[in-house]
């Protein structure tokens, strides 16, 4: 990842400084949600990778929100609809983006 696309990411990912992440296999919350993307580069997680035609990650970071409400609406790119999650204190971040934002941002590690 290029210096300018760190710096994007962790400009975008600055309201996860200091959470926790779990590092885990993706599964699918029910039966109406199949899919996930990463909270910093849109990459798609899922756990059934050959029903999509692009390429799927199937682990990765995930985090909890505390049980406080969001202050800010997430903000889809051109071309994307943001729909209510069944769970929406899950998150998940890919392991390049977790790399780039990992020390900078203070995240930690749960076993």
């Amino acid at each position: 990842m290029d210096e300018a696309t760190r710096q994007l990411r962790l400009r975008d990912l600055a309201h996860y400084k200091g959470f926790a992440f779990h590092r885990m296999s993706y599964k699918t919350r029910s039966p109406n949600w199949d899919h996930d993307e990463c909270i910093g580069c849109w990459k798609r997680f899922a756990e059934f990778p050959d029903q999509w035609p692009e390429e799927v990650l199937t682990e990765g970071w995930m985090t909890r929100w505390p049980d406080v409400e969001r202050t800010e609406a997430p903000i889809a790119p051109p071309g994307y609809t943001v729909v209510s999650s069944p769970s929406p204190q899950l998150d998940w971040i890919c392991d390049d983006c977790f790399e780039a934002c990992r020390d900078e941002l203070k995240f930690k590690v749960q076993e």
